[in-house]
């Protein structure tokens, strides 16, 4: 609402609230020479001008005849009420677009290091990659970092850690980040990158494992175990281990009966198992279990494809018996046994009651189930002397709902005074 004389021109002066040095962008600039207004700039408008600043100034309006000086200032008219004046500062962008190609491996992390610099101080800058995913740069999370540069010309190391990286390339592998810095000035500035770096991390082996299961087989002792296993891989090389689970050691075997390993070169490779030692380890409770496993240096991932997985299971018929077990000595030397529980099953459930005990004219109480639980899981040690047999039997059997239930027991034969022995596997099974 400010008027000038009748042959001046308006004058409009921009000043920050802390009076410091002033930025006006718009129009043709004249810069006063008195100390108090060192770097102080002007900008002549006339009465129809349009501009937009954003931020809070003082506004000050000076009137004057041909230029604006020192000694006109007393004729100012200061105001902070800027109503009907729309002012807009200059903002200056540079902004690149970088662009790269790269391997399509199955990625684990990504780390986008940029080092760079920039002609002036304090840019806001914005760093972006490209989520091919989402198609389009991320405005935050990962793929974005916002950051005020420093010193002029200075170089600043940015790193951006990516933890889902697939996101950030396309099917062919190819990226693309920018880089965008921005600030209100009235000197134009260049972005100065030194280096970018697009690194990804992935895998370098892959492994691929399966699990087999037999189940609701014959609960007999086996004599036994024939494995059969067809299976190839969509690559060549794979490094394949064929494991049988020993549930003596409840753990798969890693060496001798029931291992094998080879490396794949073809289709419908048969792998046959024999177990003829102690088979009865390899099952329990009409349960088997087998483990293929493929292992492949290599950065891309690949298929495991099992056509066939058979298990023959030997036994004889006779070895279940319904009638009291007899041990007999026929070395002519003095052993000792003993019975110990391994493994059961439906004990709790019935609660359960028996005692399995050793008897040859006096008794030995070897395992006592009470209630559904195992009381005592092993007997001591049995003198079997030169020649003799003994018996074992099953006493005060009873449950208190009907079903089956199995008690896997171990028969130890020992040498007295000698560290090594045999186990031979009873199974009791209670209906």
């Amino acid at each position: 609402t400010s008027s000038d004389d009748a042959t001046g021109t308006p004058k409009i002066k921009l000043v920050r609230p802390d009076d410091s040095v002033v930025d006006v962008w718009i129009g043709n600039t004249v810069t006063l020479t008195g100390s108090s207004d060192t770097g102080h700039t002007y900008v002549s408008v006339d009465a129809t001008s349009n501009f937009t600043l954003t931020g809070t100034y003082q506004l000050s309006l000076y009137t004057h005849t041909d230029s604006l000086k020192a000694a006109d200032k007393a004729t100012v008219h200061n105001y902070w009420d800027d109503a009907g004046v729309t002012l807009t500062a200059q903002t200056y962008t540079a902004e690149v677009e970088f662009t790269g190609s790269s391997n399509t491996y199955t990625w684990t992390e990504l780390n986008l290091t940029i080092d760079s610099s920039w002609t002036i101080d304090s840019v806001s800058v914005t760093i972006h990659v490209y989520n091919s995913t989402a198609g389009q740069y991320p405005a935050s999370g990962e793929g974005y970092l916002a950051y005020t540069s420093g010193t002029a010309n200075t170089d600043e190391t940015k790193i951006l850690t990516i933890t889902n990286p697939q996101h950030f390339r396309n099917a062919t592998g190819n990226w693309k980040t920018k880089v965008k810095g921005t600030k209100i000035t009235d000197t134009q500035f260049d972005f100065k990158a030194d280096r970018i770096e697009y690194k990804p991390t992935h895998y370098s082996q892959y492994t691929v494992s399966t699990e087999f299961n037999f189940s609701d087989m014959t609960k007999n002792i086996p004599t036994q175990l024939n494995f059969t296993v067809v299976t190839q891989y969509d690559t060549s090389s794979v490094n394949v281990t064929i494991q049988v689970w020993n549930y003596s050691s409840s753990a798969y075997v890693t060496s001798g009966e029931g291992y094998a390993t080879y490396t794949s070169s073809g289709s419908n490779e048969t792998t046959d198992l024999s177990i003829n030692t102690n088979p009865q380890f390899y099952t329990s409770g009409g349960n088997a279990k087998i483990k293929v496993t493929g292992v492949l240096t290599t950065n891309s991932t690949y298929q495991q494809e099992t056509n066939q997985i058979k298990l023959v299971y030997k036994y004889d018929a006779s070895s279940t018996y319904d009638y009291v077990l007899a041990v007999t000595e026929q070395e002519a030397a003095n052993w000792t046994i003993k019975l110990q529980v391994y493994s059961s099953s439906n004990i709790a459930a019935r609660a359960l009651n028996t005692t399995i005990s050793f008897h040859d004219g006096t008794t030995s109480d070897q395992i006592i189930i009470n209630g559904g639980f195992i009381t005592q899981s092993e007997g001591p040690p049995y003198n079997l002397t030169s020649s003799s047999t003994i018996y074992i039997k099953m006493s005060n059997v009873n449950a208190t709902s009907s079903g089956t239930s199995y008690i896997y027991v171990y028969l130890e034969i020992r040498i007295p005074s000698k560290t090594t022995y045999a186990q031979y596997i009873i199974t009791f099974e209670i209906t």
